[in-house]
């Protein structure tokens, strides 16, 4: 018998007995990530913050697992990874919902089953009005309040009298357009408006191009992802219409992968800011790059949602007192009985590439 072997296991028994020793219990943790299909962009980079974090806990000596899943942004594998994370994983809390839709699919799952679900890219405001009341269910998205202030700043910076809102019949793109009515309501803009149904994209954006150039606006709001980005200049470019860009959280990318950076001279993306300069050298350390959007808030999602279970906390009845200052802004639970779902009151920054590079407004 190969003497190596009882020895191997001696030593991975003395290190399990050591973890029982400190007192730790193993806090599991689920990741429900869009890792392709159309929110793969999201999908991807809060799960790079949320690993992050959990590499962070290790190191520091914590016990933790991440169990990840792929949605594929599509409703009902979200619906099965949810249930494979509950039952076969026993995992006691999950991160998940890159797009609305995926996030209002787990949102009575996580009532049914009492896990609470964070969602790291979704805004409090366009949670469902039937799951307000919904204790386990927890928004750190950019606030809708947040982006609305700092798009108004930059509109009258720039010196905009018209505007063309473009987006999907969705609850992403109907409170963004929403949104967007009030901001030109009260800048006196003149506005118009060109929605879309979200089946029918991106194969029809060659026409809504046509229809967003005949408005002649000095800008468009455009509430669609970076491969509609990308589609939509390369529209306004050939019929040789050049309004000032508006976007969400996908210029970034739109810009990088297009190589015309002519297509976007005249562009603004609003986003989450980070205030954590140690979060982002942890993060550029860890991937030699930045960190995308929503990164921070997977990464906070994980630090937040450890610290309450190791503290024992009844998510149904969440202490008033709880803090975690995360690299997004400080978490803390929402009122008891209250309407609001967030736990973080982000702040916004404008990106933009005038100056044929993506930098801050």
């Amino acid at each position: 018998m190969d003497i190596r072997y009882p020895l191997r296991l001696l030593s991975l028994i003395f290190m399990l007995c050591a973890c029982t020793a400190e007192g730790q219990d193993l806090v599991r943790l689920g990741a429900i990530a869009s890792l392709t299909g159309p929110a793969g962009e999201e999908g991807r980079n809060w799960l790079e913050g949320a690993e992050l974090a959990v590499a962070e806990l290790k190191t520091q000596g914590r016990a933790v697992e991440l169990y990840v899943e792929d949605d594929s942004t599509v409703p009902s594998k979200l619906a099965g990874a949810f249930r494979k994370l509950v039952a076969a994983n026993k995992v006691q809390a999950i991160i998940g919902g890159t797009w609305d839709f995926l996030g209002e699919t787990a949102y009575p799952l996580a009532r049914q089953m009492r896990i609470p679900f964070v969602t790291p890219t979704n805004p409090d405001e366009i949670i469902p009005e039937a799951e307000r009341n919904n204790p386990y269910i927890f928004a750190a998205g950019l606030s809708l309040a947040a982006e609305k202030e700092a798009l108004k700043a930059v509109l009258v910076a720039e010196r905009v009298r018209s505007l063309t809102i473009y987006y999907p019949r969705m609850s992403w793109g109907e409170f963004h357009a929403a949104m967007m009515r009030e901001v030109a309501k009260e800048l006196k803009l003149t506005a118009s408006e060109v929605p879309f149904p979200i089946e029918s994209f991106p194969a029809n954006v060659q026409a809504d191009a046509l229809n967003i150039v005949k408005l002649r606006s000095d800008a468009v709001f455009a509430s669609i992802d970076y491969n509609g980005l990308d589609l939509l200049t390369r529209n306004f470019a050939r019929l040789h219409y050049g309004p000032k860009l508006f976007t969400t959280q996908h210029l970034e990318d739109a810009f990088n992968l297009s190589r015309e950076p002519e297509r976007f001279k005249a562009a603004f993306g609003v986003y989450p800011a980070i205030n954590s300069a140690s979060f982002e050298q942890a993060f550029e350390k860890q991937y030699g790059r930045h960190p995308k959007v929503y990164a921070a808030e997977g990464y906070d999602a994980v630090k937040f949602l450890y610290q309450a279970i190791a503290a024992k906390v009844n998510f149904g009845k969440p202490p008033a007192d709880f803090r975690y200052e995360g690299a997004a802004g400080e978490y803390k639970f929402p009122e008891v009985g209250g309407r609001s779902r967030a736990i973080v009151q982000t702040a916004a920054k404008i990106m933009t590439t005038r100056k044929g590079r993506f930098e801050p407004y």
